[in-house]
């Protein structure tokens, strides 16, 4: 499966996506954000065809036409609020499957998905990267196995920064560190003594110049900050000094 990040509006996604996925309300009404986007651009009928499905409960998904968008269907999807629903994590966690094994149902092969949860949800963006990426790596092949491709649509380069990171960390295939500090203790298990020697007197402006960054040894470029250097320097001092 093709996942793709793309600074796109949902709205206007080609034919060629059969599905766009909406970050519903419990009465799936016009509202602002992306719901309130997708309901003005599927047109006046929408809300109306939508009235048998509510109320739509936490973690649950359904699937309606999508009238005037190019895509053939929408499936809205019921996360929960961050800050002031119980247990929200689980449900995104929910929802993002019932979604999953519709469009399993629907052999649905291609779909467009929002960063869903980060507007009036307020889910911290990064939570929400990883909880979709994993959904997408590691349910999608069980309850959707005819999904071809998916595409990420996102607002700002931000938030593509923050979606790559999160690929980059659910990739099964990279088997480096996920955190700064395994990256330290695998230099110390692996580098030759005298390269470690060289390491620990480096100050922090030549460590992050020389080919000894932790760049190279982390799954997740955004932990290559000072955070490595301190940890390398400080926790790891008496290892690193043999």
């Amino acid at each position: 499966m093709q996942i793709e990040l793309r600074i796109a509006d949902i709205t206007r996604q080609p034919s060629s996506f059969d599905a766009v996925v909406n970050s519903a309300n419990s009465n799936l009404h016009f509202r602002s954000g992306v719901a309130g986007a997708i309901h003005m651009a599927a047109g006046a009928e929408f809300e109306a065809y939508c009235a048998p499905f509510v109320p739509l409960a936490f973690g649950n998904a359904v699937i309606t036409s999508g009238f005037k968008l190019a895509n053939r269907w929408v499936i809205h999807i019921r996360s929960a609020h961050y800050l002031n629903d119980e247990y929200p994590e689980r449900t995104m966690v929910e929802a993002l499957r019932a979604m999953l094994r519709l469009v399993g149902e629907h052999h649905i092969k291609s779909v467009a998905i929002p960063a869903i949860g980060t507007g009036v949800f307020k889910f911290p963006l990064d939570l929400t990267a990883e909880i979709i990426v994993s959904a997408l790596r590691n349910d999608a092949p069980t309850l959707a196995p005819e999904l071809q491709r998916v595409r990420i649509c996102l607002p700002s380069l931000p938030m593509v920064r923050a979606f790559r990171a999160a690929l980059q960390l659910n990739d099964p295939s990279d088997q480096r560190p996920k955190t700064a500090a395994a990256a330290v203790q695998h230099l110390i298990e692996t580098l030759p003594r005298q390269t470690l020697k060289k390491l620990s007197g480096l100050n922090e402006e030549e460590f992050f110049r020389s080919h000894f960054g932790l760049g190279q040894y982390l799954r997740n470029s955004l932990l290559h900050e000072n955070y490595a250097l301190r940890v390398c320097q400080a926790k790891h001092s008496a290892d690193i000094r043999l």
